[in-house]
């Protein structure tokens, strides 16, 4: 097991890096990771929004390092390891807003609004189609920064879709986007995760029939995926999705070892996890952790961005407790 200490103070990463250097001559390694991170931090991990009165980047990984201080083996493993996050930061998912707007959005508007490709009006007639199609949240999305980056107007209330099934009036909903000329919805959501937010979203999107409907992610866990084909998937709904991106499955630390041979990192993290496992929990873990080390439904995704870093990403990276503390430290819903 990871023996931690957490009472005295952390070295910096650059104190560290040199101690390690020091002891074993490993200079050229240590020093690329560390002068990756050095840019990293600056590029895109300064964006991380969630706690901003926290420490900076650099000086949050030397206490995340200080978990482990006693054991410089795991130090040296998880120092290692930060750069196979994929971290989205703002621009990139600004790039990603366009890409879904212009790529699966586009094409289902196109469809659904049975617009012929090959007529010279085909941009006025996509035009139009656009101002017909009312978008809003899946669950909570603060959809400002899409309708910006694709020049949406026209629109003036961005619904949360999954609040809508809780809590409004569906007919009301219903008639009134009616009325303002809308005949076509798109959902959309930063990150889905197990699809939970897709399930508890559905039954407004289901009522708005006869008009077609777009869950559009713009990043899916294969969980996510598996929900909508599993759950939500069926010829009579008006219902379609199209994802923009789907994290791959070798994007993450699984549970189990695959049966395909995986980089030695990965093996030796897998193993941190799990040691450290009690640290992440102390002495009251909280609802969040109930699935365990490696996150919400089990996967262990190293996929996270400047928004927030998703339940399904192990805790070690972002839970606190009096025995552990994260690198992005994560804004649950829940307490």
């Amino acid at each position: 097991m990871v023996e931690t200490a957490r009472n005295s103070p952390a070295p910096s990463v650059n104190d560290l890096v040199m101690q390690w250097m020091s002891e074993t001559g490993d200079s050229l390694k240590l020093n690329d990771t560390r002068e990756l991170l050095a840019l990293l931090d600056q590029e895109l991990y300064a964006d991380y929004q969630p706690f901003p009165e926290s420490a900076p980047f650099i000086e949050r990984l030397a206490e995340w390092l200080h978990n482990v201080r006693d054991d410089k083996t795991s130090q040296q493993l998880l120092f290692n390891f930060v750069p196979w996050l994929l971290f989205i930061g703002r621009k990139e998912m600004e790039t990603m807003y366009r890409a879904a707007f212009t790529g699966p959005i586009t094409r289902w508007i196109i469809e659904d609004a049975q617009l012929d490709i090959a007529d010279p009006s085909l941009p006025q007639q996509f035009s139009d189609a656009v101002r017909e199609t009312y978008f809003g949240s899946l669950a909570g999305m603060d959809v400002g920064g899409f309708f910006r980056v694709n020049g949406l107007a026209g629109q003036s209330d961005r619904p949360d879709f999954r609040a809508l099934s809780r809590f409004g009036d569906f007919d009301t909903f219903k008639d009134e986007i009616l009325c303002d000329g809308f005949c076509r919805v798109v959902a959309i959501e930063d990150m889905v995760g197990k699809g939970t937010q897709m399930l508890e979203a559905s039954p407004v999107l289901m009522h708005l029939e006869p008009m077609s409907v777009l869950v559009c992610p713009i990043v899916a866990a294969p969980a996510g995926v598996q929900t909508w084909l599993t759950k939500l998937k069926k010829p009579q709904t008006n219902l379609a999705f199209s994802p923009l991106f789907v994290i791959p499955e070798d994007a993450a630390v699984s549970e189990t070892v695959p049966p395909v041979a995986e980089p030695q990192t990965i093996e030796e993290i897998r193993e941190l996890i799990r040691d450290s496992w009690p640290s992440v929990c102390g002495r009251n873990p909280s609802p969040q952790l109930q699935d365990g080390p490696f996150g919400y439904g089990r996967f262990g995704s190293l996929v996270l961005s400047y928004l927030n870093c998703p339940d399904n990403v192990p805790p070690f990276i972002h839970y606190q407790s009096e025995s552990w503390s994260p690198l992005f430290r994560r804004v649950s819903r829940e307490g």
